[in-house]
């Protein structure tokens, strides 16, 4: 995180603490509660919830207190199916775009090790769409919460790794079905090993 302003700090660990349940749904919080958990200054918690509110994560209320909204596991499912349903639509573009080998090629190529950089896998997924708003979308929605789910998933990165080798040969392949299908496998085993 060294790269992120003292505001995406403070959302990145707000956001982890909602996706866990360790802030529970419906909970109002306070830029002071805030201020006294994380010991920083009014600023960064002002665009931290900004941020927030903008993910969907937090409703602002009348009283300049927040209050946290969809962080039950009906939510977190139903995020996770945007992800893959806007992943599929970033990959639909990459096969329009008849640029699908070499990015197969390339995400295959992270994937090697028996390990992958998931965050740059979905990345490279985005940004191979061409596709501006798509990527937009993916920088400043999917990113943030994707991170955190996968830094919270416990599924194992060489089953990760194998997930995602499976998508960039049907990103190969050309064929949506199979990337359908391995998205959802994907996202299913990240849902698994998520405890919410």
């Amino acid at each position: 995180m060294s790269n992120s302003t003292a505001g995406e700090q403070v959302a990145g660990l707000l956001r982890e603490k909602i996706l866990t349940g360790e802030i529970p749904d419906s909970i109002e919080l306070t830029q002071t509660w805030i201020a006294d958990q994380l010991g920083v200054s009014r600023m960064p918690i002002r665009e931290a919830l900004s941020s927030l509110e903008f993910e969907g994560y937090i409703e602002r209320l009348d009283n300049r207190h927040t209050r946290v909204i969809g962080s039950d596991g009906q939510t977190l499912h139903s995020r996770i199916r945007y992800i893959k349903l806007l992943e599929t639509e970033a990959v639909r573009c990459i096969i329009d775009n008849s640029s699908s080998r070499e990015l197969a090629e390339y995400l295959s190529d992270l994937t090697d090790n028996g390990s992958a950089d998931e965050e740059l896998f979905h990345y490279t997924l985005f940004r191979g769409s061409e596709d501006r708003y798509l990527n937009q979308v993916f920088r400043k929605i999917i990113k943030p919460t994707l991170v955190v789910l996968i830094r919270i998933s416990t599924v194992g990165k060489e089953d990760t790794a194998l997930q995602l080798k499976r998508i960039a040969r049907a990103v190969k392949s050309e064929n949506m079905e199979k990337v359908e299908k391995s998205l959802d496998l994907y996202f299913s085993e990240m849902l698994r090993g998520i405890d919410v």
